[in-house]
């Protein structure tokens, strides 16, 4: 029991890091700690490895909302927050942007986790029912996110050369971590790059209390909840697709409004993907699947410590992220926010260097100029994920 309790909090604190440091993603970790798996398989039980990557991919969900809020750089699953959380850090109000994400983390996972039996017993039935369809059903959410955007044209445009880039670029040999590469170009460096341009100088930050509204609140969590749960399943969709979805179902959705969804979809489908492997032996997430690999089915039994774990590094995570975003709150308008961009960018381009090597760095110069499309043609960047989407819909058809 000591060593699951150490798993949790250890693997929280790391979470902590992988979430506020940009180009870190949770899945590279838990690569990494798999390949590293026959140096500890004597001494941690699978259990022990399952619940640290589980801490550490909750703890992530949590705490990646600061970079994303204070540098404007976001993972694929958290681009929807940019505007949003930029438009509150402009105002002065970084520390409520994160605030506002983290309690619909926290909510998200509580009700998901309080209706997880109902999910337990109807999802197969329910995939069973689409399985099929469901390369049809992601090209029509793709259709109807295409549909939602003003330049309807740019936007299918966008979505099909990030597509046919991604066909290429999954067929590329010898290459290690090729969605580092991808990603980190079409949703990081490109942004940060085209942020350089702007004289962008960071006011003043107001820690406030103020409470929200609980009508607020209920509504936000619910669109949260039903928008996951509608593409949780769908392979190729995720985060961003979920969030293009709630908040496109209502017209007055306010920026707090949209932070407390978007805060609520990601950890909602964290969740979701434990289930939907239980159930129907579908991974949704990488940190899922390490999770398979070391633990290659789940019990009724496991998947209960599993949603305490989720509900106890919740907890641990939102008080240290909240107490790490009012530190930096205090501190970020006297930094040059240009040299963070730069020591960012550069650390990136690094990172692909290291890990996926010259390939990667290729993709990585492609990728970020794709990346940069859809802000000169001001289309949702959510269109990018056409990278992930058109090679799943072709490979299931």
């Amino acid at each position: 029991m000591i060593d699951i309790i150490l798993a949790v909090i250890i693997g929280s604190i790391l979470g902590i890091f992988t979430g506020i440091i940009p180009g870190i993603h949770v899945n590279l970790l838990a690569v990494i700690i798999i390949a590293l798996s026959p140096l500890y398989a004597n001494l941690l039980s699978p259990i022990v490895i399952a619940v640290f990557i589980l801490s550490i991919a909750v703890s992530h969900t949590f705490c990646k909302a600061i970079p994303a809020t204070f540098i404007g750089v976001a993972e694929e699953d958290t681009i929807f927050n940019l505007l949003p959380s930029h438009q509150m850090l402009m105002q002065g109000k970084g520390y409520e942007a994160v605030k506002l994400t983290i309690i619909g983390s926290i909510l998200g996972a509580l009700i998901i986790v309080l209706v997880s039996p109902l999910l337990i017993i109807y999802t197969e039935t329910f995939y069973n029912l689409i399985k099929t369809a469901i390369p049809y059903l992601l090209i029509i959410s793709s259709l109807f996110l295409i549909y939602k955007e003003k330049n309807k044209a740019w936007a299918l445009a966008i979505f099909i050369i990030s597509g046919i880039f991604g066909i290429l670029t999954f067929n590329v040999p010898n290459i290690k971590e090729v969605l580092l590469p991808l990603l980190s170009g079409l949703f990081g460096l490109s942004a940060l790059l085209l942020s350089l341009k702007d004289q962008i100088k960071i006011p003043k930050q107001i820690i406030n209390k103020d409470k929200i509204k609980d009508l607020l609140l209920t509504k936000s969590i619910g669109l949260g909840i039903l928008a996951s749960i509608l593409v949780g399943f769908l392979p190729g969709l995720g985060s961003a697709q979920s969030a293009a979805l709630a908040t496109s179902i209502s017209k007055k959705n306010s920026t707090k409004s949209t932070l407390v969804i978007l805060g609520s979809i990601d950890t909602i489908i964290m969740i979701l993907s434990i289930i939907a492997f239980y159930t129907i032996e579908r991974a949704r997430s990488g940190a899922v699947v390490a999770i398979s690999r070391i633990v290659p089915t789940f019990s009724i039994s496991q998947i209960i410590l599993f949603m305490g774990i989720i509900l106890i590094s919740s907890g641990i995570c939102s008080i240290i992220t909240l107490y790490l975003t009012r530190f930096i709150a205090n501190k970020i308008y006297k930094i040059n926010y240009k040299k963070i961009v730069i020591i960012v960018s550069l650390f990136i381009i690094a990172l692909v260097a290291v890990i996926s090597g010259p390939l990667g760095l290729f993709i990585l110069t492609i990728s970020t100029i794709i990346g940069t499309l859809p802000i000169f043609l001001k289309v949702s960047r959510s269109q990018l994920m056409g990278c992930l989407i058109i090679p799943v819909i072709i490979y299931l058809i």
